[in-house]
């Protein structure tokens, strides 16, 4: 009887484990799950951005963070305070970031102002590029984003008004919330 019981709880147990190795997804390690791309941006919040320009510049202590919050939010503002900071510290030093320059954050403003229409940080971004002292001093990209923030001030005065949009999130999951390209 004590054979039987045994062999039955081996029999289950099997039952329960086999499936598991043979309908185990081949070819997904760790570094890539099931539905997940590979990212395309590497975290900076990891990088020495400090150190690159003068381990006394305080003030880039935290901006590899500073950036990828501000991408993954898509909020431009904060991404052009960071390219201010490193604009700042690149002029001051001579030296240009082995992993990312204010050129290439201004760059990405541009795009993401262009993909959200949004015409005070198109104002922002144009006040930038005009400033010869703190900014790159380019007339030309200040002139189209100049541009830019009319064409975008003239869109939103068409817009009907507002609304309430209420979002009751019962799961464990965390729900991130984007309207009109902005993280709320």
């Amino acid at each position: 009887m004590r054979a039987i019981t045994k062999i039955t709880a081996i029999l289950l147990i099997a039952l329960l484990v086999v499936p598991g190795f043979v309908f185990a997804q081949k070819g997904k390690g760790a570094e890539q799950k099931t539905g997940s791309a590979p990212l395309t941006v590497e975290k900076l919040k990891y990088k020495n951005i400090q150190d690159e320009f003068n381990p006394t510049y305080d003030f880039l202590a935290d901006i590899g963070e500073m950036i990828d919050n501000a991408r993954h939010q898509k909020d431009g503002v904060d991404l052009l305070a960071a390219a201010q900071l490193l604009f700042f510290a690149e002029k001051s030093t001579g030296k240009k970031s082995q992993v990312v320059t204010a050129e290439a954050l201004l760059n990405e403003v541009g795009a993401l102002t262009k993909d959200q229409k949004n015409a005070k940080l198109a104002k922002m971004l144009a006040d930038f590029y005009a400033d010869a002292t703190l900014g790159p001093g380019d007339k030309a990209k200040s002139d189209e984003f100049t541009k830019l923030a009319a064409e975008y001030e003239k869109l939103a005065s068409g817009t009907r008004g507002y609304c309430w949009v209420c979002v009751n999130n019962y799961s464990s999951w965390t729900v991130d919330v984007y309207i009109d390209g902005y993280y709320k």
